[in-house]
């Protein structure tokens, strides 16, 4: 089948950043090697006019006879994919449409209810594990009850297939298309050595919570192998990002990831990893950091007060994050490190909020230790649902708006505890606190 993958933009937000999409990439990577005709259209890099066609050509172009369009898409992106759905359907094509990726797999029900005319099937999980089979199944002109992981509605009523409990990750010594990344588009290069995470905390749009999933070393050497001919393509000094959720989850293996990655020279570049605080008590870790000076590990901390770190699910406290970036300060990491906060949350009052902004400020003066800070967006999660019940009229249609998230009026709606002068206080506050570098 000749198929299109599409990364969607996120509506009128260009993003700078200009990160390679790696689940593109990597369903790029499943499709073809089942022997399937790929292309891919990653909007942004059009809207950011580094492709020689605009993305009106590109679309035109690349939809002109394909089989099956397929996109994957989080909260922020998902109603450019529905637009894009939307236009295909009214110039005419009656080929699949399939979505997936963490919005369409936690709005399901609402998509499907809504716009089932425009969408066919919604993929939750890994494609390995259904749009492999949904997709030979289509062409064989067979039925696909048995395949897991997909939603589709059938007269009127929505069906769910539930994903097997026991899901493995697929490994595959094929690994994602580097080769089909283009030529000095992108800032960063992606690559993963695990999916999910162990946690589930209450603001977390993550699908598959308490659950870690990680490849063998085995598979990541060779998906290492596979990246880096292609690190050249990125433009000025490379930085590779591992999208991991968490790499330091098991700290014995992310100290022999970190220490193939020194094998392979990747010293040479930028490296980003995510962290939690609670595993960055081993010394032997921190040592190899001090030996990788050009590697950066997100910590995420989310509230800076006791409360709301139990509010959020986070097993940590003050006192633990302290202790943490004094032993940073004790290894000259502090440099290498950022915490991350969000305030905001739908548990939060406004003096709460402050005291996540004063822990990120007395991190920097104590130790250095650099701080980004957000303010918490309403996506589908444990912290959307209690603000439904602050706000009841809220629903997962907020987010069918492309521009949702500039939508002044919905941000003030949904910080029902802020005033709108207490909410613009904290973007202020925040938007300092981001740049004090």
């Amino acid at each position: 089948m000749k198929i299109l993958i599409m990364n969607p933009s996120s509506g009128e937000m260009l993003d700078n950043s200009l990160s390679m999409p790696l689940t593109v990439y990597h369903l790029a990577g499943v499709l073809r090697n089942a022997g399937h005709e790929v292309s891919i259209v990653d909007e942004m890099i059009y809207l950011a006019g580094r492709m020689d066609l605009s993305l009106e050509e590109a679309m035109k172009k690349y939809t002109s006879d394909i089989d099956a369009l397929v996109f994957s898409s989080n909260t922020f992106n998902w109603a450019k994919g529905l637009d894009n759905c939307k236009r295909l359907r009214k110039a005419g094509y009656d080929g699949l449409i399939i979505a997936g990726g963490v919005h369409p797999s936690l709005a399901y029900e609402h998509i499907m209810t809504n716009f089932s005319e425009y969408i066919d099937f919604i993929m939750m999980g890994d494609a390995e594990y259904n749009l492999l089979p949904l997709l030979k199944r289509f062409e064989q002109g067979k039925g696909y009850d048995d395949i897991p992981g997909i939603v589709y509605s059938e007269n009127g009523r929505v069906v769910k297939h539930d994903l097997p409990c026991d899901m493995k990750l697929v490994e595959s010594n094929d690994g994602p298309a580097y080769d089909m990344v283009p030529n000095g588009v992108y800032k960063t290069i992606t690559f993963e050595c695990s999916r999910g995470c162990l946690g589930h905390c209450a603001f977390c749009s993550i699908p598959f919570r308490r659950n870690w999933r990680p490849y063998s070393m085995e598979h990541i050497e060779k998906t290492l192998q596979l990246m880096i001919p292609h690190i050249s393509k990125i433009e000025g000094k490379p930085t590779i990002i591992t999208t991991d959720d968490c790499f330091t989850t098991d700290s014995k293996r992310a100290i022999e990831i970190v220490k193939m990655f020194m094998d392979y020279g990747l010293r040479d570049y930028n490296v980003h990893l995510e962290a939690r605080v609670m595993d960055l008590k081993n010394e032997d870790f921190l040592d190899l950091l001090t030996d990788f000076p050009s590697i950066d590990l997100e910590l995420g901390v989310e509230c800076g007060y006791d409360r709301g770190l139990r509010a959020v699910h986070k097993p940590l406290t003050v006192e633990m994050l302290y202790n943490c970036c004094e032993l940073l300060n004790d290894y000259g990491l502090e440099k290498n490190v950022y915490s991350s906060f969000i305030v905001g949350m739908p548990h939060e009052s406004f003096e709460e909020c402050y005291q996540t902004v004063n822990t990120a400020r007395d991190l920097f003066n104590t130790y250095g230790v650099f701080s980004a800070m957000s303010f918490w967006a309403p996506l589908p999660s444990e912290s959307f649902e209690l603000l439904k019940t602050k706000v009841p009229d809220l629903t997962y249609g907020i987010f069918d708006n492309i521009n949702w998230s500039e939508d002044q009026e919905l941000h003030y709606k949904c910080h029902p505890n802020l005033t709108r002068e207490q909410s613009d206080q904290l973007k202020r506050d925040t938007y300092i606190i981001k740049n004090q570098v």
